[in-house]
């Protein structure tokens, strides 16, 4: 039968409170008022108090566009997905061969293949795990 034994998150390691996130909002949608009002909106209805992030907020503004941001989230997202499969199966005491199925969700960037494919092989899960990749 199947079961969810664990669930485990692993977060990077720069944090912003929701009055940063405004601010950095402002820098970055500062050619349009009207959207920089909408996200402020946004972003007060989702009642989401910090965010965290790989980078410091100026430095994901500088990258230049998706394709920057999705190279550093291939590497940064695999390692943070990493990091919550590890505690995870050391919570449940299994390896990762126990695992029949792989969900993993993110609203980085959608990467195709996603992270969870790059684990199955470093992280030696068995041949057949099934994979659930949500964007």
């Amino acid at each position: 039968m199947a079961r969810i034994s664990e669930i485990r998150v692993a977060v990077p390691s720069f944090c912003c409170e929701r009055e940063d996130i405004v601010a950095e909002a402002k820098l970055w949608l500062s050619q349009t008022s009207k959207e920089s009002a909408l996200f402020e909106r946004f972003l007060g209805s989702s009642r989401i108090r910090r965010r965290h992030f790989v980078l410091p907020p100026a430095e994901i503004r500088a990258l230049g566009g998706q394709a920057a941001r999705c190279k550093i989230f291939a590497k940064e997202g695999t390692a943070l997905a990493a990091e919550a499969i590890g505690k995870v199966l050391a919570a449940a005491e299994l390896t990762p061969r126990d695992i029949d199925t792989l969900i993993f969700t993110s609203c980085t960037a959608p990467l195709i293949p996603s992270p969870d494919a790059y684990l199955v092989n470093v992280m030696e899960f068995s041949k057949h795990v099934r994979r659930l990749p949500i964007y």
